[in-house]
């Protein structure tokens, strides 16, 4: 990931000058902003070149893929995924088990 820190930065620059007709005529891309432009752009199948996110949601980005990846690595594993299922049948157990009232007779 690239960190635009200038208003110099090459980058910059092509992403300005993309809010001229000519520019956007010539390089064939256009300029959306805002996550609704972005999420109609690739639903409407639409190449998407590039995408600008601020520090907070490239960290908060980066925090979701590595859950992601954790969770994509939990179904690969039946020895993990019954590991969570018995914690969390034990976790129910401790809330809500109450002592047997009547007897078991075999």
């Amino acid at each position: 990931m690239n960190e635009i820190t200038s208003v110099q930065n090459p980058a910059a620059k092509r992403l300005r000058s993309l809010k001229e007709k000519k520019f956007r005529e010539a390089s064939g891309q256009m300029l959306v902003e805002g996550e609704k432009l972005l999420r109609e752009a690739v639903e409407s199948g639409l190449g998407v070149h590039e995408v600008l996110i601020d520090r907070e949601q490239a960290e908060r980005f980066a925090s979701l893929a590595e859950e992601i990846e954790d969770l994509e690595d939990t179904l690969k594993k039946p020895a993990r995924i019954r590991k969570i299922i018995v914690g969390e049948l034990e976790d129910v157990r401790k809330k809500y088990a109450q002592p047997r009232k009547t007897e078991i007779i075999y």
